[in-house]
């Protein structure tokens, strides 16, 4: 039987001197402890993953985790993190194409259709983060909110801004708080996909399938949280 010899990055930890497939070799360690530990923080939360699990789950040496994010919390959080930043990062560069003084309801419509896109894609890309958030919500917890919070602030008054804006030009309902508005519009893709499939089988008939008729789904969003706000 041949044993695989196992990398220096697997055995002891990243070297100061490494080469440059072994630093293509440490990113993907680290690439993949932060994929295995995202799943199972999902499944079984933070206190119930340990650090022997992700190891055993990825194949590699317990010690990295420490070595690279300073223990499970560490992990947990460059999980959180690494999601909201690339979230963030897309949102704002999408963003940096419209001019909020020059903000028309054309330009509304297909600001918002393209967020509305990007974000249900990355949700479906990642379903684990809804699930740990969802976790933390009913333990009580509030470092995934605190997290979030943190990174997505920007984003967040960035685009009620933009709902702002269309108020004070009179072609977005001035009753509308946007900040409600805007939360229902993030987490109800999250529990439509939870509920789904819980319904009946009856209702079942009458709903969008996702991922099936995502297309369908996305065009109900856009009805209520875009068209639905318009004078």
């Amino acid at each position: 039987m041949e044993i695989k010899k196992k990398s220096k990055i697997e055995e002891a930890g990243p070297d100061p001197q490494l080469s440059a497939v072994d630093v293509k070799e440490d990113n993907a360690a680290r690439i993949k402890l932060m994929a295995v530990a995202k799943k199972l923080f999902a499944q079984h939360g933070l206190n119930g993953t340990s650090t022997r699990d992700i190891s055993k789950e990825s194949g590699l040496n317990i010690s990295l985790i420490s070595y690279y994010f300073g223990g499970k919390e560490g992990l947990y959080k460059a999980v959180l993190t690494t999601f909201a930043e690339e979230s963030k990062k897309q949102f704002m560069e999408l963003a940096a194409g419209f001019n909020a003084d020059g903000l028309d309801r054309e330009s509304f419509r297909l600001l918002l259709r393209q967020f509305l896109q990007g974000m249900f894609e990355n949700k479906m890309r990642n379903p684990e983060i809804g699930l740990i958030v969802d976790r933390e919500l009913m333990s009580g917890s509030s470092l995934a909110c605190q997290l979030f919070e943190n990174v997505f602030a920007e984003v967040i008054e960035t685009i009620v801004g933009f709902y702002k804006m269309g108020q004070r030009k009179g072609f977005i309902r001035k009753e509308i708080n946007p900040y409600v508005l805007f939360i229902c519009m993030i987490h109800s893709s999250d529990q439509y996909m939870r509920m789904i499939g819980q319904t009946t089988e009856s209702m079942q008939s009458k709903l969008c399938q996702i991922p099936e008729q995502s297309d369908d789904y996305l065009e109900q969003l856009y009805l209520i949280f875009v068209e639905g706000v318009l004078v």
